[in-house]
Parts: structure tokens; sequence; C-alpha cells
């Protein structure tokens, strides 16, 4: 049984599915104001915890809430969610970070759905994130969000921090569901995030330690950032570290990753392998684009359209779609499907023209290198 944190209440004692949004912040004046304006006033309480701002930030916060608190960053972002978590009096958690927007149409339907919830255990749900970048290009990820508060849940992680371990160990469960958040922190200068970047391995410590010494998901992680960096070499040598410790799903994914555009055959191959091991739509969608890079639009063509069939909510597979469509030369369905992009996802009309040449499209992208934003997919062609 996990500890319970300090001045943690039971779940029953907050009433059930009452709901608490929590935010760590710091020197978010550009981002905070969208991911609070149109949701604040729907949850039961909001409580912000600022790490040191010297912005506007805790000006801002203060017009959607009272519970705005003041903690200098020490050593982790578990510790300071953690403490975020103590002021905390509701029954469920939704952590929304500073750069994320949760639409209020699906934010009502998460809390409607949590306050018919009564679980007699730790749990958690996991969600889609949508994370775009200043041209609309992004790339996909779950994370895990929203879990009960009854006190034996807490972060633990200086870097990717997670309270999946606290629910596991408690007895607790983590379920998937098709919501969706948005996260708009690449849109970022490239300098920023790569400063991010090195901060991040900084804090992971693990990339200094000996290669054969690394478990095989902080070996992958490193890989991955590195990836980001444009240290192509040393994450191949971190993933293939990782891939030689544990053949699993994620270090075929890591693999696949960095091979996709040096090597798509490669990278189909460690995909295959990944999605073998544990189906995902997020991998199969990567999948697809390793066959597009191949020219081979039809194999690319046949995962996204019967994936999107299951996964009617994921927008991003009908975008993928309309950009095989325009390289197929094929104008008509790829409008069709740019109409109900249009309909369905208007996040991905996002598009911020910039300067600043942006390599992350090359390691990052859910889609090909040259995407730049949904309304010209309708001039690709497959000679691009």
């Amino acid at each position: 049984m996990s500890s319970p944190r300090p001045n943690s209440t039971t779940f029953a004692e907050t009433g059930g599915g009452i709901v608490s949004l929590v935010m760590i912040v710091k020197d978010e004046e550009n981002f905070v104001e969208n991911a609070l304006k149109d949701v604040y006033d729907i949850f039961d309480e909001v409580v912000i915890v600022d790490t040191g701002s010297t912005d506007r930030t805790q000006e801002i916060c203060s017009r959607y809430t009272q519970s705005v608190y003041s903690k200098p960053f020490s050593e982790s972002f578990a510790g300071a969610r953690n403490y975020a978590l103590s002021l905390c009096s509701r029954g469920w958690i939704f952590f929304l970070d500073a750069d994320e927007v949760i639409e209020r149409s699906e934010a009502i339907k998460i809390i409607s759905y949590l306050r018919g919830q009564n679980p007699d255990k730790s749990l958690g749900f996991t969600m889609y994130r949508y994370n775009f970048f200043q041209n609309g290009g992004w790339y996909t990820s779950r994370e895990l969000k929203i879990f009960t508060n009854s006190g034996s849940e807490f972060f633990k992680g200086d870097v990717g921090e997670s309270v999946r371990q606290s629910i596991l160990a408690d007895g607790g469960e983590i379920r998937e569901k098709d919501w969706i958040l948005l996260h708009y922190g690449h849109t970022r200068s490239r300098q920023i995030r790569d400063a991010k970047a090195r901060r991040y391995l900084a804090l992971f410590g693990d990339s200094s330690k000996p290669i054969n010494e690394l478990s095989w998901k902080a070996a992958g992680t490193i890989a991955l950032l590195k990836r980001s960096l444009g240290e192509y070499d040393e994450a191949l040598t971190f993933a293939n570290a990782a891939h030689r410790t544990a053949d699993n799903a994620f270090t075929n994914y890591c693999l696949g990753q960095i091979w996709r555009y040096r090597n798509a055959s490669r990278a189909i191959e460690f995909y295959r392998r990944s999605l073998e091991i544990a189906d995902d739509v997020l991998v199969a969608n990567l999948l697809s684009i390793a066959f597009v890079i191949n020219k081979e639009y039809e194999r690319g063509l046949d995962i996204l359209t019967s994936r999107s069939e299951i996964n009617p909510r994921l927008t991003h597979l009908k975008v993928n779609i309309a950009v095989i469509y325009a390289l197929k030369n094929d104008r008509n369905r790829c409008v069709e499907q740019m109409k109900k992009v249009r309909a369905e996802g208007p996040a991905f009309l996002h598009y911020r023209p910039t300067d600043d040449y942006d390599p992350y499209r090359f390691e990052m992208f859910d889609t090909i290198s040259s995407y730049d934003g949904l309304e010209k997919i309708s001039h690709m062609s497959g000679g691009d």
C-alpha cells in the first residue's frame, strides 16, 4: 500500500465525483489564460501552484481562482505536483499544464462522466493529447491526466513524473479513454524547446550514467530527447541499449522513431514489432507514415482508413488520409477529408507562419516532414 499524502482526504470524504483542476506554472503569461478562460468556472475547485514566475503569470491566474500558491522549485517537478495535490479537497484531480487546452465541451463531458463514478480503489484515466507546432504540425501522445484523490496517489520521478506507479501500487487501475487534450507548448521557439530538452536531460540524471547501467525506460527516454535535439548517433546508441535490455513495445517504438527519416524500411520493422507486442493506434499511424515515406501509399492508406473507422475521434488519422490522397493527386477525396477535419478538429487549423526553420518536423511530426498546415495539403503532390 502506498503512503497517503499529508493533508489529503479520502475519496468518500470529498463527496466522490467532484473535480479539482490543478496546475503547476512558471512564467507562462503567454499560455496560461488560454488554459483557464473557457473552463475555470465548470470545475469545482481550481488550484494553481507557481514555482517562481517573474512575469504576469500569477496576476493572470488570480483572475480565475483565489487558490494561487507560491512554492519555489526544488530539484523535481514531482515535488511541486505533490504539494499541489496536498492543497486539493475534491475527489477527482484533473492536472492541466499551462500550455494545454481542454475544450469546454470536452471538459463538460469528462466531468459528467466522473460524477457518475464511485470507485472503491485508486483509478486513473489516460487521454489523447495533440501536441502542435507553429506551422500546424503535430505529434500525438497518451497522457495520464485524471485520477482519484484518495490520498494514495502521488507523483514520482524528476522528468516524465507520473502518478501511475502509486495508483498501481495501491491496487488501482488505469483506463484508456478517447478524450482529447490540446497542447501548444511546441509553438514556442526552437531555442526555448531545445533548452527545455536539455534541462530535462540534466534533471533526468541518468544520461551521465554508464549506458549499461540504465533501465530500458531511461535509455529509451534519453534516446527520444537526444533525437529531438538532432543528436542522432547518440540517440541511436541509447535506443539500441534500451532494446538490448528489453524487447518491448516502447523500445521498438523508440527505434522506429529514430530510423523513420533515415531508413523508413528499418522503421517499419520496429513499428511492426511494437504493434505485435502491444497494439496502439498511435504507433499504427506512424507505421502508415513510414510506408508513405517509401511511397507505398496504398499500404499507408489501408492502415489509416481501418484505424479511423475504429477510432473516429482521432482527427489526425483523417489529416494523414488527406495527405495521402494529395500525394496520389486525388484532389476530390483530399478535399473531402479536409472538410471532415475542419468540422471535427478545428485545432488542426492552427498555423503561425515563422521564419524559424523547424528541424523538429523530421523528428517529431506524426505526419510527413513537408507538412505545412492543413490548408496547404491540397497543394502537395507525390513528387514532393
